[in-house]
């Protein structure tokens, strides 16, 4: 098994500043609310884990608007959410929802899970190319 990879090396952390960024290695699950927002857990550079891969984030992680796993909306003019969480209406216009994941079984009958919007600039280490584009390292094709 391979040591850890620090957060600030590795392929699927974007990184906010030197110290600090997200970490991108999976896509979104679904959850229960119909307007979720995906938000990728916020790691320091100096943290890691074992799931981490060496390298730059261009080569590791697959952009939304380009991923097989990812719906645009229906509308003209984007997503139309009932609440905008914590998101501003021009940032709903290029978003989608990512369907990499299925929902899991609940225990409960009758809650309704939903995939969770991202934008269209984000990207994940989970992705697929979209029929045609060359396939990311991590794509379940490759």
């Amino acid at each position: 098994m391979a040591p850890p990879v620090r957060c600030g090396s590795c392929r699927f952390w974007a990184a906010y500043n030197a110290n600090g960024g997200v970490c991108r290695r999976y896509a979104p699950e679904p959850a229960e609310s119909t307007d979720t927002v995906a938000h990728w857990p916020e790691t320091f550079a100096s943290e890691g884990c074992g799931e981490g891969m060496p390298g730059d984030a261009s080569v590791g992680q697959q952009v939304c608007a380009d991923c097989a796993f990812w719906m645009p909306s229906v509308h003209e003019g984007g997503l139309q959410p009932m609440d905008f969480n914590d998101q501003p209406r021009a940032w709903w216009r290029q978003a989608g929802r990512c369907v990499r994941h299925a929902p899991s079984p609940l225990a409960a009958p009758g809650l309704r899970l939903m995939w969770p919007a991202t934008h269209g600039s984000d990207a994940c280490g989970q992705g697929a190319p979209r029929r045609g584009q060359a396939p990311t390292p991590d794509s379940p094709d490759t």
